[in-house]
């Protein structure tokens, strides 16, 4: 995807994200924390921080950090994604 998009893309920061969630569903946590923050600053230099798919992949990287025991780094992460998630109710 990086080759043919670019990446800093849409598409190449998506497939990041679906390889954090892979590797988040096998437990490869470290992996996961690696493709969602590059995911997470992907999208948030496209759209910003409001956006639904930056928000998204910060509450999957929150997760991410919780299994790893990052409590703080996961409350950070999921009060980011609230905040963003609340621009669109």
């Amino acid at each position: 995807r990086a080759t043919t998009d670019g990446i800093k893309s849409e598409k190449y920061a998506a497939t990041l994200h679906n390889i954090g969630r892979v590797l988040c569903d096998l437990k490869n946590l470290k992996g996961a924390e690696q493709a969602l923050t590059e995911a997470c600053a992907i999208y948030q230099e496209i759209f910003g921080e409001g956006n639904l798919k930056y928000a998204d992949s910060l509450g999957l990287l929150g997760s991410c950090y919780r299994d790893l025991g990052l409590f703080d780094e996961a409350e950070a992460s999921f009060k980011s994604a609230l905040l963003a998630y609340r621009e669109h109710v």
